[in-house]
C-alpha cells in the first residue's frame, strides 16, 4: 500500500520543519508534481567526517495516515459537487500556508478549475495564480538592494 503514495518536499528551511505534500503516486504524476517537487527525505541532523546523520522515520508510519490537512483539486468547473473522476485529494503538512498552496497550484501542469484552502473553501485557479504572483513579487522586492 505504501508504494501507492508519495511524499514530496515543498520547502525545507534551516531551523523549521519541512513542508510537504502527500498524494497517491498516480495523482502526483497526473498533475506533474513528481517533476516539480523532489521526493522527501529526512533532514540531516549533522555531518561528520563526510557522513550525514538522520533520525530515521518510523517504519510503522504510513504516508496516507500522516498528520496533515486535506486539500481537494478539481478538473470540473462545478463548485457544487465532487464530480466523479475529476476531483482529487492530497494532503499537505500542517505548517503549509496559503503561499505554499498557491505554489502547488502554480506548478500544477494539468488544466484544473478550483482547489480548496485549509478551511475547505473552493478557490478558483485564477485566484491562486494571482496570490502566487503577488507573493513572489513581494518577496523579490525584498531581495533587491537600492
Amino acid at each position: 500500500m505504501e508504494e501507492q503514495f508519495v511524499k514530496l518536499l515543498i520547502k525545507r528551511d534551516t531551523g523549521t520543519q519541512d513542508k510537504y505534500l502527500v498524494a497517491m503516486r498516480a495523482t502526483a504524476d497526473h498533475y506533474g508534481w513528481l517533476q516539480q517537487f523532489p521526493i522527501w527525505t529526512p533532514k540531516p541532523l549533522y555531518t561528520q567526517g563526510g557522513r550525514e546523520f538522520f533520525i530515521a522515520p518510523s517504519s510503522r508510519g504510513e504516508l496516507r495516515c500522516s498528520g496533515s490537512q486535506t486539500i481537494f483539486i478539481s478538473e470540473s468547473p462545478s463548485k457544487h459537487s465532487f464530480a466523479k473522476g475529476l476531483v482529487h485529494r492530497f494532503q499537505v503538512s500542517w505548517n503549509c500556508g496559503l503561499f505554499d498552496l498557491s505554489e502547488i497550484a502554480h506548478f500544477t501542469q494539468r488544466d484544473w478549475h478550483w482547489m480548496t484552502d485549509p478551511p475547505g473553501q473552493r478557490i478558483d485557479k485564477a485566484h491562486w495564480e494571482t496570490r502566487y504572483q503577488t507573493q513572489t513579487t513581494r518577496r523579490a522586492r525584498g531581495l533587491v538592494s537600492v
